[in-house]
């Protein structure tokens, strides 16, 4: 399986321990990358530390599906300070830093929940999701000056967070993040 972090220097080199009524779980920690959104932070962590469901980080930490809600961009009740403090000691990162990770007020009720939009060239860069990519108000890459993809040019599938995409750096088709820029148009 391919790095799905940017470098390796960003994690954290302790683990932090969660405990269950029923186990002990051992988790990595993860830093968040500059703008990723809470949904990717999330799959990150759960991906370096082999677990295979939302709902498990969850319960571990007694949020009950919160953490399910948000890794797909659910966000309505939005999240408490509470569950905030909560994945703030689990993880380490400041509940400012984990706030900035969901949609500010500005752009909630316009937020593209369903839709995972992304700059193919970015991912190349760096393989994850960032926030912004998300914003109703964001149309395309500033940096790359490209219209965001909505789904792989190659099969035409949408793209989800949790998917080989952000760890193979390419569709489960097998089109290559760098082919898909490609068919991004400039704007």
């Amino acid at each position: 399986m391919s790095e799905i972090i940017p470098g390796e220097s960003d994690l954290t080199d302790y683990q932090q321990t969660i405990e269950d009524s029923s186990e002990s779980i051992s988790l990595w920690q993860a830093s968040l990358f500059e703008n990723e959104s809470i949904a990717s932070y999330l799959y990150r962590l759960r991906l370096q530390n082999a677990i295979s469901a939302p709902s498990s980080l969850s319960q571990a930490l007694e949020l009950g599906v919160v953490l399910n809600r948000w890794e797909k961009f659910r966000f309505n009740p939005f999240p408490t300070e509470t569950e905030l403090q909560i994945l703030s000691q689990f993880c380490g990162e400041s509940i400012d830093k984990l706030a900035e990770a969901f949609p500010p007020e500005s752009e909630r009720k316009k937020f593209m929940a369903r839709t995972i939009r992304l700059c193919a060239a970015c991912c190349v860069q760096a393989c994850y999701h960032r926030l912004k990519w998300q914003f109703d108000s964001v149309s395309g890459c500033e940096h790359h000056k490209l219209r965001l993809l909505s789904k792989c040019p190659g099969c035409e599938e949408k793209f989800a967070i949790a998917s080989s995409l952000w760890t193979d750096k390419s569709c489960k088709c097998g089109m290559r993040l760098t082919k898909m820029i490609k068919h991004q148009q400039r704007y």
